[in-house]
């Protein structure tokens, strides 16, 4: 199946430039079951590396007789092992087919976002408490929706695949979800390669980030490659389409080095930020206001 055969569910049209979160329907095994049901979670990610496009977290659930007998068998394996078509057609059965009993929910954090929350002058909110943020918010909300349906549901175990320290991040989620609400909570590096369930909440997460990519180059006409800083199309389109006092659109993530060496090697205009001028210089008076220099205006009520 190649992937312009099929748009899935999980990202609007046209892509949003603001972070969204979006949710499957709950499975019928959940939703339908007379009796309490456990459920087994699996969290992973797509595009934390990118310069271009959004960076998905995505959850995926199943009942945990579904995650012990069905799972395994389905050729589920971490995202980025798989063939782009094996994605998409996993991607398809998951939203489609009724016998693969697997919900999901995906937040799609946008590059504007994300490159707010690292360049604040104060309260920085960096790439790794972004993601907690976003993945804490993931299982609390599945779990109310579960629950509403559901109220006896016991949730046996999330599974995390993550990049940084996992103790940590155990003992952090841990202060959310105490053992009466989540039996266990594993995060491992790798995790996609060991529990099904993550793998395919990794299938989510790329097909996700891909097709929201893929739809905003084509929106604005763009040939920007993978996103990647090392991709020799996505340098070249970031090397090439820096407006002088706007720099890019909404797509980039502003937070990244290369777009800040881009600006600095380029002829952009030299933005000076209120708190900047605040902390360094004082005020200015009227006169100094115009007497800055030809290459630097100041930027103070235009953002947030």
């Amino acid at each position: 199946m190649e992937e312009t055969t099929y748009a899935p569910p999980t990202v609007p049209n046209p892509p949003p430039l603001h972070t969204y979160t979006d949710y499957s329907s709950i499975p019928s095994s959940i939703l339908n079951s007379e009796k309490p049901t456990t459920i087994v979670f699996g969290i992973d990610e797509a595009g934390r590396g990118p310069i271009i496009g959004p960076m998905v977290y995505a959850l995926a659930y199943c009942t945990l007789e579904f995650a012990m007998e069905e799972l395994p068998n389905l050729e589920f394996a971490d995202s980025k092992q798989l063939t782009e078509p094996k994605r998409w057609e996993l991607m398809k059965d998951i939203v489609e087919k009724e016998e693969i009993q697997i919900g999901y929910a995906v937040t799609s954090l946008s590059p504007n976002d994300i490159s707010v929350s690292m360049l604040r002058s104060s309260n920085v909110i960096n790439l790794n408490e972004q993601a907690h943020s976003a993945t804490i918010d993931l299982i609390r909300t599945v779990m109310e929706k579960i629950r509403a349906v559901n109220p006896e549901t016991n949730f046996d175990a999330v599974y995390i695949d993550t990049v940084g320290p996992p103790a940590s991040y155990t003992t952090k989620l841990r202060k959310f979800f105490t053992v009466e609400q989540i039996n266990k909570i594993v995060v491992e590096k790798k995790a996609d390669d060991t529990y099904p369930i993550v793998s395919a909440a990794s299938v989510v997460a790329k097909v996700t980030r891909d097709w929201s990519v893929k739809c905003s180059a084509e929106i604005i006409g763009a040939t920007w490659g993978s996103g990647y800083p090392s991709d020799p199309k996505t340098k070249a389109y970031i090397n090439s389409n820096i407006h002088p006092w706007y720099g890019w659109d909404e797509n980039i993530r502003y937070s990244w080095g290369t777009a800040k060496t881009a600006l600095e090697n380029s002829n952009a205009i030299n933005m000076r930020w209120e708190h900047e001028l605040v902390k360094k210089h004082g005020f200015d008076d009227v006169v100094g206001m115009f007497n800055k220099t030809d290459n630097e205006i100041t930027k103070n009520w235009f953002v947030q």
